[in-house]
């Protein structure tokens, strides 16, 4: 009799430890699961992202969708990217054609969006929005815009970008920013047109007033938008204004917006 009860309890002890295994053990189909950290901000923040996805030819020339785009290879943004990689960041750049998505956003609390060519869709906006309603910094770089409309992320945020105009910049409103700046070359860019309508914008650099665009005198062209308190956002109309790394303008960019 003891020796059943023996057996019993042996029997019984196993068929314990086998569901306490089991608990702990994946099946093949759970194992192939996705682990839902698909949404999740897992920020690195010694990285800057490029968003070049809509590029003109200003970041990425003269690579191209035939050529493919490589941040390993010669190209108009390298001499940025490379300023910024010698500051200590990892620099990630976006080639055209990316869609943007929060699973993109949510590894970077520092992006610069260098040209804004053709449409953002609604989920690519809405993917801006979640980045810019959290602690971050937007550089939101456009170029010239002769033969092209205002990008929609660019209205979206209240900036709009109109013409083109270049020469030399003189005119700034005194900030971290513009401390010590003299002069900026602005290559060819576009300007911003309802700087006296957005009250949320604070204009850092304009032309002075015998340069006019339309029935604007002394075009502004850069400034800081105040109207996203958790999220630093500094724009300019000229792309090529800041590749040619203008001293000390850049490292005070730099320290505002990423330090």
């Amino acid at each position: 009799m003891k020796h059943y009860v023996k057996v019993a309890v042996i029997m019984l002890y196993a068929v314990i430890l086998y569901g306490c295994q089991k608990t702990t053990t994946l099946s093949s189909a759970e194992r192939q699961a996705p682990t839902q950290t698909d949404n999740k901000i897992l920020i690195d923040t010694n990285k800057i992202l490029i968003d070049a996805s809509r590029d003109g030819g200003v970041w990425w020339f003269p690579q191209s969708s035939e050529t493919g785009f490589s941040s390993n290879a010669d190209h108009q943004g390298t001499q940025l990217a490379d300023y910024f990689r010698s500051q200590g960041y990892e620099v990630d750049e976006l080639p055209r054609g990316i869609t943007i998505t929060d699973d993109i956003l949510n590894h970077y609390d520092k992006v610069i969006r260098a040209g804004g060519f053709g449409t953002y869709t609604s989920s690519e906006i809405t993917a801006y929005d979640h980045f810019i309603n959290r602690k971050s910094s937007l550089i939101l770089l456009q170029d010239h815009l002769l033969n092209y409309a205002n990008d929609n992320l660019s209205e979206h945020l209240g900036v709009q970008f109109a013409g083109g105009l270049g020469g030399t910049i003189t005119e700034f409103t005194s900030n971290p920013i513009t401390a010590g700046v003299t002069s900026l070359s602005y290559t060819f860019g576009s300007v911003v047109i309802n700087a006296t309508k957005n009250t949320t914008m604070t204009i850092l650099g304009s032309f002075d007033s015998s340069v006019s665009f339309g029935d604007i005198s002394s075009p502004a062209v850069m400034g800081i938008l105040n109207s996203y308190p958790d999220c630093r956002i500094f724009f300019m109309g000229d792309i090529n204004a800041l590749e040619a790394l203008p001293q000390p303008f850049v490292n005070n960019l730099i320290q505002w917006a990423f330090k």
